[in-house]
């Protein structure tokens, strides 16, 4: 229950943050074409791509919210993932094109109105750090997280335009436009190898990198009754739940017991380690039995 009413909160600030980013997206367009600043451009294609990234943050996280079924057992908790994964690919393919855009520019300068350039990426700046305050409570999902990185990556390059707009208003050196906008690329490119670094990580179903197996491990082997952890494996189901399976070689005792040790391992992977979804398989043997695998 806590989880639905925490995404209903969610999609209410991700439909919020996707009407100011439109609206400030086609204003930068249009004042960008206006006085011919290739950086402010190049701002305004990063910031569609924030609108771009909370269409599909919204659309990931309302897919998540639906429940499981005899055809998708653990619900579509993998939706917000694969959102992340097409916001990483649909960024890093921007980032070239800006690139391209910005050598080709660099060599071939043309007139700029800086004073635009300079008010535009002030107003940049202002608009997307706005925004990512709206998220930053919900910085933990990494679908969110990977709309607050490119918003912070956006704020920087609205930040290289202002730049870029004082000194060509002041100085009337042109090329620092497409400097500017190589910039951005650059920017770019790094938020959408980090994006898909992350979703990649859970998608080949590594252990969350907050997590240390090892440590989850020797938990489970501080209680007294159990003697071996064999077959621990833990991985993300999406940025929110992770799940573990294990198998636990437990000192011979009554059944009514073993449920309680269950009990109290589960509760404490829960609070410990934030580990919701367990899978436990228990075998009880008469002696201590000695293992380190995993």
């Amino acid at each position: 229950m806590a989880l639905a009413s925490h995404s209903q909160a969610l999609n209410k600030k991700l439909k919020l943050g996707m009407v100011i980013n439109i609206l400030f997206t086609v204003f930068e367009f249009a004042v960008g074409i206006t006085s011919g600043s290739l950086a402010l451009i190049s701002d305004a294609t990063h910031n569609l791509t924030d609108v771009l990234s909370i269409f599909i943050s919204f659309v990931g996280n309302t897919l998540a919210q639906r429940k499981s079924t005899e055809r998708h057992t653990y619900g579509y908790g993998r939706a917000s993932i694969i959102a992340a994964l097409l916001n990483g690919i649909i960024l890093f393919s921007l980032s070239f094109y800006i690139l391209h855009a910005a050598y080709n520019r660099f060599y071939n300068p043309e007139q700029v109105e800086g004073g635009i350039v300079m008010l535009v990426g002030f107003l940049g700046i202002c608009v997307n750090g706005g925004v990512a305050l709206l998220f930053l409570k919900d910085r933990d999902d990494l679908n969110v997280r990977s709309s607050l990185l490119n918003m912070f990556f956006d704020a920087l390059a609205s930040a290289a335009a202002l730049i870029a707009g004082i000194i060509i208003k002041y100085t009337g050196y042109t090329s620092i436009d497409a400097l500017a906008s190589g910039f951005t690329g650059v920017l770019l490119l790094v938020s959408a190898s980090v994006i898909l670094f992350r979703v990649v990580h859970i998608l080949v179903q590594g252990v969350p990198q907050h997590l240390d197996i090892t440590t989850i491990k020797n938990y489970l082997s501080s209680f007294p009754e159990v003697t071996a952890v064999h077959d621990l494996h833990v991985w993300a189901l999406s940025s929110r739940e992770t799940v573990l399976t294990c198998h636990l070689v437990i000192v011979n005792t009554n059944l009514a017991h073993i449920k309680t040790q269950l009990a109290a391992i589960k509760f404490g992977l829960e609070t410990n380690f934030d580990i919701r979804h367990t899978t436990i398989e228990v075998e009880s043997v008469p002696c201590t039995t000695q293992s380190d695998s995993y």
